[in-house]
């Protein structure tokens, strides 16, 4: 059974939506191992049916009092919003509740146990936090949807080079949608424009009205991610601002025009703009965004992706690690473990119960280590006790098979471990394939016979036994 993630947060025209689209992205992220529980007073009816389609539960609330009543100790809490100040946290921390917050301009004192800010530049040392406390820093944890995630790996084309794409997000309360409409209309400097807006959005026959004759501009209203993804994949160029629709861009490395119009985006686009990250409109006052216009087919934009896509596995890494501390627990490979992993792979202790004995090269566990990174169908885990890595778990899945691969860290052998790997790898996987097109019937573990805890720890889990040339087949039906 999967835990509960409680997750506070609203949002209208006044607030916006990007807290919504912030939360709905991490629930997407974690939906493998935890429960999701959406707690609002007001939200937004894009956000309503995404939460449905998603599967995820929502509670409407008449009172703030509603939500505190529901936490009990040791349940997972996110909070995102701007008012969920220190006296809040403080509510919820009293619960014992393991409480993360979700604060794009982060200053002073938190009492929570995780802060998660998705913007470049923080630093741990500009907050303070409780002892242990966990922080989720910069742009490896972009808090974009899973469709723009899966994008951020992927070699995207540049896509039409006269089209721009144009959003100002859910509501865009200053009508900066038709403003910048008037000046692409009077400028003619795209042959194709592409205009999305919200549900929320109070100005559409104003829009429709402006761009009734003109055939180069279309106008999309509340379309959905997928829509949201091919729609700016087919424009070179982005207008969007310093919110998430920037990491969106970001996400599908667009060349970006943005701006600051509302003072909770001015660090987001300070921090941005000094990492040339888009061209740059100001406020989107027209003669800032006339320039940007003007000047964007030959600024030079910095080609170092932001976002490269890993951040649903960071978080799932980071929740495991809040809610079994100071317990073994499985979190999920990363780029970043391929050095980890060559010391394992060249362990003399841990070869000696390998079916190869040939030495591995550095360069070649790095291009080995890279296609099991990029293999959908591999199911990669490495064990963790006390922030200290003892071991390691694969599943390699094809014709309707998941071969185990797995081993214990020489410095922890003796201690029972092994058994414990396989049984909690064996239902971490169960529960990555209720998210997976990848269909596994049996699971399988090939161990040499004189590998003796090894056939210990597949026996201790009732594991069907076959032998034949020295070699000793379990097997598990699903």
């Amino acid at each position: 059974m999967r835990q509960q993630l409680h997750i506070r947060v609203d949002g209208n025209e006044i607030i916006g939506h990007g807290h919504y689209i912030r939360c709905l992205a991490l629930a997407q992220m974690v939906a493998a191992d935890f429960e999701c529980h959406f707690y609002s007073i007001t939200i937004p009816e894009n956000a309503r049916v995404t939460i449905i389609n998603e599967q995820f539960v929502l509670h409407e609330l008449a009172y703030e009092a509603d939500f505190l009543h529901v936490i009990q100790p040791n349940d997972l809490v996110l909070i995102d919003g701007y008012s969920f100040d220190l006296t809040y946290q403080t509510t919820l921390k009293e619960k014992n509740a393991i409480l993360c917050m979700i604060d794009d301009a982060p200053t002073g004192t938190y009492t929570v146990d995780c802060l998660i800010n998705h913007a470049p530049g923080g630093l741990p040392e500009n907050y303070q936090l409780p002892q242990n406390g966990q922080f989720a820093l910069g742009t490896d944890y972009a808090l974009v949807r899973k469709g723009y995630q899966q994008k951020a790996k992927e070699q995207l084309p540049t896509g039409d080079n006269d089209a721009c794409f144009v959003c100002f997000g859910g509501a865009d309360p200053k009508l900066l949608t038709i403003e910048t409409v008037k000046l692409l209309i009077e400028l003619a400097c795209f042959q194709r424009v592409i205009v999305v807006v919200g549900t929320g959005f109070q100005a559409k026959n104003e829009l429709l009205n402006l761009v009734e004759k003109q055939p180069e501009i279309s106008v999309h209203s509340g379309v959905s991610e997928s829509e949201m993804i091919d729609l700016m994949l087919s424009c070179q160029f982005t207008i969007v601002p310093t919110s998430s629709l920037l990491f969106e861009a970001l996400a599908l490395h667009r060349t970006i025009i943005s701006g600051c119009y509302i003072e909770n985006q001015q660090q987001l686009y300070t921090e941005f703009k000094q990492l040339n990250a888009f061209v740059d409109a100001g406020n989107f006052k027209k003669d800032e965004l006339k320039k940007a216009l003007l000047t964007v087919k030959e600024s030079a934009i910095s080609e170092r992706p932001l976002i490269d896509g890993w951040a649903p596995i960071r978080f799932q890494n980071l929740f495991a690690r809040l809610t079994h501390r100071g317990k073994p627990h499985l979190i999920k490979a990363l780029p970043s473990h391929v050095e980890l992993t060559y010391k394992w792979a060249t362990d003399p202790v841990i070869r000696a119960f390998s079916f190869s004995e040939k030495t591995i090269e550095w360069a070649e566990h790095q291009a080995w280590y890279a296609r099991k990174m990029n293999d959908k169908a591999c199911f990669y885990y490495l064990a963790v006790l006390n922030d200290e890595y003892i071991g390691t778990i694969r599943f390699d899945c094809f014709e309707s098979q998941a071969v185990i691969s797995y081993l214990i860290d020489s410095a922890f052998h003796g201690k029972g471990y092994g058994s414990w790997i396989l049984k909690e790898g064996i239902d971490q996987l169960e529960r990555d394939l209720t998210i997976s097109s990848i269909q596994v019937h049996e699971i399988i573990g090939n161990v040499i016979p004189s590998n003796t805890p090894s056939v210990k720890s597949f026996e201790k889990l009732n594991f069907g036994k076959t032998e034949s040339a020295g070699v000793i087949t379990y097997r598990m039906k699903r």
